[in-house]
């Protein structure tokens, strides 16, 4: 069952919106994605089913062990390994740049201040530096897949508790986060190249 009120049991405002209730209907928003839909055994194929509902509007498709799954079901799987891979992915990103930006602006900065790096550019602007300048948009894009990846992950799991609103809230915040660092030095990467 579905909270529709706004305010909570302890009389807090709260947008209670509930995403896969939403796309989905039938699947209750505090279950996990994966007790609802194939095992990632099953392999779905295009075949369509071949009985429809009163309304004539096809129920779903056929799988490859012969269960029927709504498209809906199939989508929503689809989203959710996809949004893991993001995840994986941007996590193992950030784990190479992060350590290479606090790098290349420690050792810059210690090469301008005891005078033994002397660059054709001025270090860390955002003008002229190629490197910072490739490094904030390669962080600003893995920032905003990983908070993007962050956010549906979150949501496909449903608004349970407070600490799901506060990882929705926080993931948010850094996408908005890695956009704005991905907008700013963007058009700067692409004039050099």
């Amino acid at each position: 069952m579905i909270n529709n009120s706004l305010t909570d049991t302890g009389g807090v405002i709260l947008s209670k919106f509930h995403l896969i209730w939403l796309i989905i209907g039938q699947i209750e928003p505090t279950k996990s994605l994966a007790d609802t839909t194939p095992q990632a055994s099953t392999v779905i194929t295009i075949s369509p089913l071949q009985h429809t509902d009163e309304s004539g509007i096809q129920l779903g498709f056929i799988t490859s062990n012969m269960q029927s799954v709504s498209y809906a079901a199939a989508v929503m799987t689809w989203l959710e390994r996809t949004a893991k891979v993001s995840f994986r992915f941007a996590v193992n990103g950030l784990v190479l740049f992060i350590p290479t930006f606090v790098l290349y602006v420690t050792g810059g900065f210690l090469g301008m201040v005891t005078g033994l790096l002397r660059l054709p550019y001025t270090f860390l602007s955002l003008q002229a530096d190629p490197v910072f300048n490739l490094l904030v948009v390669s962080l600003g894009f893995l920032l905003c897949i990983l908070n993007g990846a962050l956010f549906f992950l979150t949501a496909f799991a449903g608004y349970d508790n407070d600490y799901r609103e506060i990882v929705i809230y926080a993931s948010c915040i850094g996408f908005g986060f890695g956009a704005g660092a991905f907008r700013v030095s963007f058009p700067k990467v692409v004039a050099l190249v």
